[in-house]
């Protein structure tokens, strides 16, 4: 994993939001062997996901911004800053890709302001 890689998987994920495009959700992460949503919830894959992301409506984003923190190896810190729905949220995820830079782990903190 490399900055333009991880960009480029931002980048995808950022289009994927803005057009509610779950076909692209699925592509992103169709190798995630766990998502956890919160750092409290159960893991999830597959399906899982999917249902997750089903309440995504195209128009509900107001903004999306991602900031890389840190990569080291195949693992990533990325900021989410955001507003959906008009409720500001700021953000990290951790991620983790294998040798073809697909994400096999995220998990993500969120707070509401």
């Amino acid at each position: 994993m490399n900055r333009a890689v991880l960009q480029k998987w931002l980048d995808n994920l950022r289009r994927a939001w803005v057009d509610a495009d779950m076909a692209s959700v699925k592509n992103i992460f169709q190798k995630t062997e766990c998502y956890f949503e919160t750092p409290f919830s159960e893991p999830v894959s597959g399906e899982g996901i999917w249902n997750l992301w089903a309440e995504v409506k195209k128009g509900d984003l107001d903004y999306l911004e991602y900031e890389i923190i840190a990569i080291e190896s195949n693992t990533a810190v990325v900021n989410e800053r955001f507003s959906w729905k008009s409720n500001r949220r700021d953000g990290i995820y951790l991620l983790k890709f294998d040798a073809d830079d697909f994400c096999i782990f995220f998990k993500r903190w969120k707070i509401t302001e």
